[in-house]
């Protein structure tokens, strides 16, 4: 399993918190933060201390929060990212135009064009003269088809 995979299954976490506790910089932080604290309670009268741990409460609930969002979006982004390298792994592998198969999938046009694979099936539903195969669920769009339709539709 790649490294995504195993974070998107659970198996790994997205931080790992203990290698944070070993850190000299973070240690001494951590200190510092809780003398201030205990300081700043001591200095308090008890209504004062009751709303004061009242808002650390919310203020960690808040914290969680953001945490989570701030994971997701970066979790997101991981997957777009590993989408968009398989796909330009896939349309790298053929050294030019007349390497790659007589029929090439949505993605792989899309590479090509340098369109998102979303605008190509808008293209492919508008334009009723863009050359596409229906297998199924499928579409493939053959080569020699394509390279004619771009000779035709092409500004110069």
């Amino acid at each position: 399993m790649t490294t995504l995979e195993n974070l998107y299954n659970g198996n790994i976490r997205p931080c790992e918190l203990e290698k944070l506790a070993e850190r000299e910089d973070y240690k001494a932080a951590l200190k510092q933060v809780c003398d201030i604290r205990d300081e700043f309670e001591a200095s308090l009268s008890e209504l004062q201390k009751y709303l004061f741990d009242k808002y650390v409460k919310e203020s960690d609930v808040l914290s969680l929060i953001v945490e989570e969002e701030i994971f997701k979006e970066g979790f997101s982004l991981a997957m777009r990212i590993k989408d968009e390298v398989k796909d330009a792994k896939e349309v790298a592998l053929y050294k030019d135009f007349e390497d790659m198969p007589p029929e090439l999938t949505i993605p792989e046009v899309a590479k090509l064009l340098r369109v998102s694979p979303n605008h190509l099936y808008y293209m492919v539903e508008k334009d009723k003269t863009f050359p596409v195969l229906q297998l199924g669920r499928k579409k493939l769009i053959p080569k020699d088809e394509l390279k004619e339709w771009i000779k035709k539709n092409c500004r110069k």
